[in-house]
């Protein structure tokens, strides 16, 4: 079993590099089982190797993103669809500083007072004078996977991430807030919806892939804000026109939850079966096989349906002459 201890502990110690991790991923699509030995001697010429991977293999294990039994490394939690690999960096990131939030270590690294957060941007800034020597190897990995970003810069890693791993606490939250804090709920949130209607955009491409006419399905929200749905897809392979219309729904806790406007409502009204909401986790958008929850006519499923909680949050309201 390896350890935080057995990461850090051989100077100089090197957690790996993005090209490293995607030569690595690409031997992995291939099969599923490599010797320790040949994984070596594979890399030994290539132009980043040891130092600035010798301990790369021990990071991923200890992640669970790959398992060693006898010398044999297998595939474990390393992603699988093709479509995630541009995300590569941050997954493998994720996947990292869920074990040290696991085993205790992660504010100890990164102790309070060592992570911001640029509202605006959602990017992370790291404070070097935090950074303990014994740590480096960490502190470095993180600025290293990211492509093109120098040490003591912003490191782009999406909200959600940053709220599970860092566990930053936001003004935004309070009960009052200035208006620039207000600009910047509704920006995360406006973000985070994108984000959403992205990640189900190429869902629905990989769900229906070998379809004739897949480049038909298309993301309309920023096309037709008025139309009542997001998405425009089939419902089957074998479906000949446009048939599912999809209103995508996102959030970060444990039960769905979502507002619904009225001309949302009323376009589901109209199209009961080829309207679909689709749930979305934010918090698990990266997870390997995530499926978001889909409920068909959810005129009739969620807001006739008895197991939904409904709440009037907004009231329109228009004086009588």
């Amino acid at each position: 079993m390896i350890t935080l201890d057995d990461l850090i502990n051989y100077p100089p110690c090197y957690l790996g590099t993005v090209d490293y991790f995607k030569d690595l991923y690409t031997l992995f699509e291939k099969q599923n089982d490599w010797k320790r030995s040949d994984l070596n001697k594979y890399f030994q010429n290539k132009i980043y190797t040891y130092p600035y991977i010798n301990k790369a293999l021990d990071m991923l294990i200890f992640s669970d993103i790959l398992t060693e039994r006898k010398s044999t490394i297998t595939r474990h939690n390393f992603i699988y669809s093709k479509s995630e690999k541009k995300n590569l960096a941050n997954i493998i990131l994720q996947a990292f500083f869920k074990k040290l939030t696991d085993t205790g270590n992660l504010l100890t690294i990164f102790p309070d007072g060592s992570i911001n957060i640029d509202s605006l941007s959602g990017h992370i800034i790291l404070d070097k004078k935090y950074q303990k020597l014994k740590y480096a190897p960490i502190w470095n990995l993180v600025f290293d996977m990211q492509t093109g970003i120098f040490k003591n810069q912003d490191i782009p890693i999406n909200n959600h991430y940053i709220k599970e791993f860092f566990n930053l606490n936001s003004d935004i939250t309070k009960n009052t807030m200035s208006i620039e804090e207000l600009k910047t709920l509704l920006l995360n949130q406006e973000n985070a919806g994108r984000k959403a209607e992205e990640f189900v955009f190429n869902y629905e491409r990989l769900r229906l892939m070998g379809h004739n006419s897949i480049e038909n399905i298309t993301q309309i929200s920023d096309l037709n804000t008025s139309a009542g749905y997001d998405i425009i897809s089939y419902n089957s392979p074998n479906s000949k026109n446009l048939d599912r219309f999809i209103e995508v729904k996102s959030y970060d806790t444990d039960s769905p939850h979502f507002y619904w406007s009225q001309n949302e409502m009323e376009v589901a009204m109209n199209k009961r079966d080829n309207y679909c909401l689709y749930l979305v986790n934010r918090t698990k958008m990266t997870d390997y096989g995530y499926v978001p929850e889909i409920v068909h006519d959810p005129y009739s499923n969620i807001y006739k349906s008895n197991e939904w909680l409904k709440e009037p949050q907004v009231l329109h309201l228009r004086k009588i002459i």
